[in-house]
């Protein structure tokens, strides 16, 4: 997509890395020229599926660091800063794009969720919490 588009449409990650030979030539929507050259947000339709998604997760995460690699922890973060930017982008939404912006937050969630901290917490309990401690004081120095 270009840059803050977001598209109605959904690619699975192995069509995706197929017709797009790896990332290198976007991959275009039936009946139109735009294209997109990144997937987005991994979504999953059962909790079986999620598991099978998570052996991908880094692969599918990766594109998303500066350096192109994944690094635990930071790719999910800039993962969960992709659904901020996906919610910030507007309110006006057609019934599509707020389906498909509901499933991305609940992928999210899950990804989060998944992804272990040092220490034993979940880095979805280390992100509420740092988003708490925020909230209680927004000139605090940021945690984590």
């Amino acid at each position: 997509n270009a840059p803050g588009a977001e598209g109605e449409g959904l690619v699975s990650y192995e069509a995706f890395e197929l017709l797009s030979g790896g990332g290198k030539r976007p991959v275009k929507y039936v009946g139109s020229d735009d294209g997109f050259t990144h997937c987005g947000i991994p979504l999953y339709a059962t909790p079986g599926h999620f598991l099978r998604v998570r052996a991908v997760l880094p692969a599918t995460l990766a594109p998303l660091t500066a350096s192109g690699a994944y690094a635990a922890g930071d790719s999910e973060r800039q993962l969960l800063s992709l659904l901020g930017r996906a919610v910030a982008a507007g309110p006006r939404k057609s019934e599509g794009q707020a389906l498909a912006l509901l499933q991305k937050a609940r992928a999210v969630r899950a990804v989060l969720a998944a992804t272990q901290c040092p220490g034993g917490a979940t880095l979805l309990e280390a992100v509420v919490a740092e988003s708490a401690a925020f909230v209680e004081d927004p000139r605090a120095p940021p945690r984590g």
